[in-house]
């Protein structure tokens, strides 16, 4: 939700892929901590980090093109 105020709203790429980055980070981390617990949860969880790598070489090359 974040991310979207402040791409879309504020028209700030760069702050944007700073924003994806934490969510990244923290996405990441909630899968090691789960991991310990779940396994099955944490390999359900592991499709949101990819879906971020995929925003984060978008919210890139906009920043890039632009």
């Amino acid at each position: 939700m974040l991310w979207c105020l402040v791409f879309f709203t504020l028209k700030q790429t760069q702050l944007g892929n700073i924003v994806i980055l934490i969510n990244l980070y923290f996405g990441v981390y909630l899968i090691y901590a789960i991991s310990k617990y779940k396994k099955l949860y944490s390999i359900i969880l592991t499709l949101y980090p990819i879906w971020l790598l995929i925003a984060t070489s978008l919210n890139t090359a906009l920043w890039i093109l632009n």
